[in-house]
């Protein structure tokens, strides 16, 4: 069974550029570059994240401390 995908503009999703490939639009130093600069922002994200949950974690643990005396 096959099925017809429309796509963007009513294109068929076949190559309608005449066969031209596409160059890359980065090299792979630049894609490296991303790659580097996307781990260490995810590195930012946890060590943040892990941050406000020790904050909240210390806050609860304080206030359940001065309810319980």
């Amino acid at each position: 069974m096959s099925e017809n995908v429309t796509t963007h503009g009513g294109h068929d999703g076949h190559d309608s550029h005449g066969g031209h490939g596409h160059a890359a639009p980065f090299s792979e130093a630049e894609m490296a570059e991303f790659v580097k600069s996307d781990v260490g922002a995810g590195a930012a994200v946890v060590v943040l994240m892990s941050a406000i949950f020790g904050i909240g974690l210390v806050l609860y643990t304080v206030i359940a401390f001065i309810v319980a005396v």
